[in-house]
């Protein structure tokens, strides 16, 4: 028997994708929610869109009102077999008569909207979603140890980010840094160093300064890079110049970036040491030109001809910003 979670809101294009990760659709375009099982799954060809109709029953009434038994549709070219499987959480829509017409859909048919794995503590957690909760039940919701399930901490994120918007106070920010400290979901990390890299909330620089500084490369690393120099301390950048001669050249090459546009001697005289070595000569020059400071007049040379290539690149490449540029340290002649 297939478990599935269906939501039914009444209005939602019945052409957008599926996304297996969120539960957006199910949370904030649903007016009704039940669990139920597929019984039957026919393929619909129509001349717009080559899809399928399944029939399904009600096990379960999250929220709002369904019938019992009801049949849906959804197009393959937006989201292929992916009910196939057991436990799902699907969402739906209920289709306009232009678009019936258009998918030659019946009265009574609805559209998929979005579909996701299911489970008992997912239904749970998408009633206390989808029940307007306060700050503190969000909070609760972003504790990875007490929802492991990371589409929930996404979707609780999701809805405290517009709670928050546009000038979160330092109070609200505080209690989110022990909670992005102890995200493992990359996607999610990288939402938190956004907030607080828009924010500016330096006592953030400690945990963006360990993730810059982490094995890999994937979203929060990279967006560490860019929210560093918002909220950067003098102390975040000292500490930061510390970790560069043990790190890795991947990891090197963040740091640059992430210091280039920082006014600190500090970074400036990291700068000036990368410019020295020729293995990071090139990079260091390219953060420079990304952070929009003035590329030293007499510029490092390099014995690779691959690299000098890469460092004629760099020189004629424009400025990433158009803020105006600011000094940067001079490489010495070797």
């Amino acid at each position: 028997m297939m478990a599935l979670v269906l939501a039914l809101p009444l209005s939602f294009s019945p052409f957008a994708a599926m996304h297996g990760p969120d539960a957006a659709e199910l949370v904030e375009q649903s007016r009704c929610a039940v669990r139920a099982r597929i019984v039957e799954r026919t393929d619909h060809e129509t001349g717009a869109a080559a899809g399928v109709r399944a029939r399904a029953e009600v096990g379960e009434t999250l929220w709002g009102e369904c019938p019992a038994s009801f049949v849906f549709f959804y197009a393959r070219s937006a989201c292929g077999d992916r009910l196939e499987g057991e436990d799902l959480v699907i969402g739906l829509t209920q289709p306009d008569a232009a678009q019936r017409a258009y998918l030659d859909l019946a009265a009574d048919d609805y559209l998929l909207a979005g579909a996701l794995p299911a489970s008992d503590a997912l239904c749970v957690s998408l009633r206390v979603l989808r029940g307007a909760p306060g700050r503190d039940a969000l909070l609760g919701l972003l504790d990875a140890g007490a929802h492991p399930d990371a589409r929930v901490r996404r979707q609780a994120f999701r809805q405290l980010s517009r709670e928050l918007a546009p000038h979160p106070e330092a109070e609200a920010l505080a209690p989110l840094v022990p909670l992005a400290e102890n995200e493992e979901d990359g996607e999610l990390a990288a939402e938190y160093i956004t907030l607080f890299g828009e924010a500016r909330y330096a006592p953030a620089a400690s945990f963006v300064t360990r993730r810059l500084r982490a094995a890999g490369d994937d979203a929060a690393t990279e967006g560490a890079v860019r929210a560093f120099p918002k909220l950067a301390t003098p102390r975040a950048v000292q500490e930061l110049a510390a970790a560069y001669d043990d790190a890795t050249l991947d990891v090197k090459v963040r740091i640059l970036h992430a210091a280039a546009p920082c006014a600190a001697p500090e970074a400036h005289a990291l700068l000036a040491r990368a410019l020295m070595v020729e293995e990071t000569a090139v990079h260091a020059l390219a953060a420079m030109r990304a952070a929009g400071l003035t590329l030293p007049a007499a510029l490092p040379r390099v014995r690779d001809p691959v690299r000098a290539q890469r460092m004629r690149a760099v020189i004629s490449a424009p400025p990433a910003r158009p803020h105006a540029p600011r000094a940067a340290p001079a490489a010495p002649d070797r």
